[in-house]
Order: C-alpha cells, then sequence, then structure tokens
C-alpha cells in the first residue's frame, strides 16, 4: 500500500454519474477523510436509478451529442461550467476521463496547466479487437495534448495498464468494479446456492446487459438454438431498444419455452433470486462489468474480447472460458457443450473459483484503493512537467 498524502483535495471530472458508481465514489471518500481529504465528481448525468444525489458531487450543465465512433456510438459532452467549479473547488489533483469525456478532459487540462495542478487520465486504454474510428484518427493531436500533460493513467484493467504504459508515463491498476465486499452473510448465501446446484438435468445460462447491438444477444440465441438436443434455459437480464428484435427472434427459432426476459433488474435481492439459481454465464458481446457480477455469484463465465477486464478475472478453463476472439454462437456452443460434460463437484469447483475471483480482486474496495494510491503517489510529486507523450501507433 502507498503511503497516503493528507489533506489531499481531489476533484473528478466525468460525463456520467453511473448509479454503480456510488458504491466506488463512497468508499474513495471514506479512504480521503481518513487523512483528511476529499473528493468532488464534476458530472453532467446520470445513468440508471441514483436514489438522492450524494454530497460529494456536483451536476453541471452541459452540451451533448451523439457520435459514431466505429461500432459502438458515443455520447460527447461539454460542460462549460467546469472550469469555473474546479476554481472554486480548488483541488490537489484532478482526475479526468480518457476519450470518452475528451471535450471536459481537454478544457479541465487546460485549468491544470495554467494552475500548476497535477491531473491523471482515467479509463480502459483501447478497448480490445475494437476498430480504430476515423474521428479519433483526426482528433490524434487532441489527444496527444492531453496525455502529454498528465502525471499518470489509473488504468481499469492490466490490458489498459499495457496500453497507457507505451506513452512513458507511470500507470496504476485500478481494476474496475463496482460491486461491494459481500458480507459474511452474503458469502455464505453464495456458497450455499453453489451447493444446490448441477443436481438436475437443466443447464441454466444467463446473461446480463442492455439491448444493443454491441452486446450480442442475437449472437447467443442462435447458440441456444444450437443445443437443441440438451435441456438448456436462456435466462436474459436487461432492457433496451432491441428487445423486440430479439423477441421475434425467439420465436423464429422456436425458442419461446427456452429463452426468458426478466426485464432491467436493479436490486441486488431480485438478480439474487435469477443468479442463484443460475449454472453458467455467457457475456457474447462487449462489457467487464456484468462478467464481474455473474462471478460474484458463483456462476462461471464465457467471455470472448470485452473491455480488457475480462482478462484478469476469466482463467480458462478454472472459472469459465475466455476467446481472444469475438465469439460465434459455435464457439459458444461448444463451451457450453463443455461445461455440461463436466461433473457435478468440477462444475462446484469452477464456481467456488469464480466467486473467490471476485471476493478477492474484483470488489468496489479494492478498486477504490488502488484509485487512492494513485493520487497520493501524485500529490507527493513536487513538480508538474507537461512532457511529449511517446507516439502509439
Amino acid at each position: 500500500m502507498i503511503r497516503r498524502s493528507n489533506r489531499t483535495r481531489v476533484a473528478v471530472s466525468q460525463r456520467y454519474l453511473p448509479h454503480y458508481r456510488v458504491r466506488f465514489f463512497e468508499e474513495v471518500g471514506r479512504l480521503l477523510r481518513e487523512h483528511g481529504g476529499c473528493v468532488k465528481l464534476f458530472y453532467s448525468s446520470e445513468l440508471g436509478k441514483v436514489d438522492a444525489r450524494p454530497t460529494w458531487a456536483r451536476r453541471i450543465k452541459g452540451w451533448s451529442i451523439e457520435l459514431p465512433l466505429a461500432e459502438i456510438p458515443e455520447n460527447a459532452l461539454f460542460a462549460p461550467g467546469l472550469v469555473g467549479h474546479l476554481i472554486e473547488f480548488r483541488p490537489d489533483v484532478v482526475v479526468l476521463e480518457d476519450l470518452s469525456g475528451l471535450a471536459n478532459s481537454l478544457y479541465a487540462s487546460l485549468y491544470c496547466r495554467l494552475f500548476s495542478k497535477p491531473y491523471l487520465i482515467w479509463g480502459l486504454g483501447r478497448v480490445p479487437g475494437k476498430t480504430q474510428s476515423r474521428l479519433r484518427a483526426l482528433l490524434r493531436p487532441f489527444i496527444k495534448f492531453l496525455y502529454s500533460g498528465s502525471s499518470g493513467f489509473i488504468c481499469y484493467s492490466s490490458h489498459a495498464r499495457e496500453v497507457y504504459s507505451k506513452y512513458g508515463k507511470p500507470t496504476f491498476l485500478a481494476l474496475n468494479a463496482y460491486l461491494p465486499r459481500m458480507d459474511a452473510e452474503e458469502v455464505g448465501g453464495v456458497k450455499l446456492s453453489i451447493e444446490r446446484r448441477y443436481r438436475e438435468d437443466v443447464i441454466r445460462l444467463v446473461s446480463i446487459g442492455a439491448f444493443k447491438v454491441q452486446k450480442r444477444f442475437d449472437v447467443l440465441l442462435e447458440a441456444v438454438s444450437r443445443l437443441s438436443d440438451l435441456k438448456v434455459e436462456l435466462h436474459l437480464v436487461g432492457d433496451g431498444l432491441l428487445k423486440n428484435e430479439l423477441q421475434r427472434q425467439c420465436a423464429n427459432l422456436d425458442l419461446q419455452d427456452r429463452v426468458f426476459f426478466h426485464g432491467a433488474l436493479y436490486g441486488r435481492e431480485e438478480k439474487a433470486r435469477i443468479f442463484s439459481q443460475s449454472d453458467l454465464g455467457v457475456m457474447p458481446g462487449r462489457g467487464g462489468l456484468a462478467i464481474q457480477e455473474l462471478m460474484a455469484y458463483g456462476i462461471p463465465v464465457v467471455s470472448g474480447i470485452a473491455d480488457g477486464t475480462e482478462r484478469d478475472l476469466i482463467c480458462n478453463g478454472q472459472n469459465g472460458y475466455l476467446l481472444d476472439k469475438v465469439l460465434m454462437p459455435e464457439d459458444i456452443e461448444l463451451r457450453v457443450r463443455q461445461f455440461v460434460s463436466l461433473g457435478p463437484e468440477q462444475k462446484r469447483a469452477m464456481a467456488e473459483q469464480a466467486r473467490e475471483t471476485v471476493l478477492r480482486t474484483a470488489n468496489a474496495v479494492a478498486m477504490a484503493e488502488g484509485f487512492v494510491d494513485a493520487i497520493a503517489a501524485t500529490a507527493r510529486g513536487t513538480t508538474v512537467t507537461y512532457e511529449p507523450a511517446a507516439e502509439q501507433s
């Protein structure tokens, strides 16, 4: 653990405050307060259900426009009042969003340069296998400017750390997570559910996420249709614009009796009722947080390339199945059949390994500790220098 500085005031600039980040920022605030410091998040919109606006967050007005960045659209957001709030808050260290928040991050970096404030860039590097957009190529000079002034990078994953290390700046790992550490009662409940599984012939698959193109649920449905000789159910937790299309695909593939749509669930008890009876998770497209949520409930996961965190979470054949490629229906079919061929005790061993992985390394507390350690190391720096970032193709 890095020795933490006293009374460090930390400003974080993000486009959004997602409901799943509340626990993380609360833990960051707690760790900083232990040494007389504090955190203030500046954001422009909420994602999901945030029960009450936290005292450590300030919502500021921003203008948003959707940009078609390769296969995954992004919202570019600019908040003209951001620098004014930074001047008022007077942070010692600023944490800026990477390319997804480029407009605000560039704006805030000018404040940091003017007032000699160190800033860190927080992100996932480059998503594995993602095609570089033409827009990113056009923005390369602005990205270089942002990176050159930074004091380092806070990395969502080991993959992100490899990407950022090529720029010649310090890198700090804070594995992307959002679940709190489970207490003894919750751990006991998950262990009990694992012991009760794998006593039936039916294998219950589960997947979670918004019904968007990049999540590739259509590929998962095609895979289930190839498993007609097995007693397999698929439980989908999520909602979105593609729901009707996916339901029509189920009808066309004659899967109405095998695929169950549960809608978007946010409560832990609601999710636990489904996850406690699920045998194997499948994530056919992008996304890393869903992987660790399933693994936290002792569910081994089948995944291809996602956001980079999958490489820190899944050990192929031990707590799930990991392929370094975009999953196709035949890939999912093969891994499900491999799992089905295991004996009950082998399945439970994989489930226990999945649970242990998240319990040990992928939770909001561990992420907050890595985040605050990065801030402490940066706050102890005596000067702020603006050196060119190394070129990366």
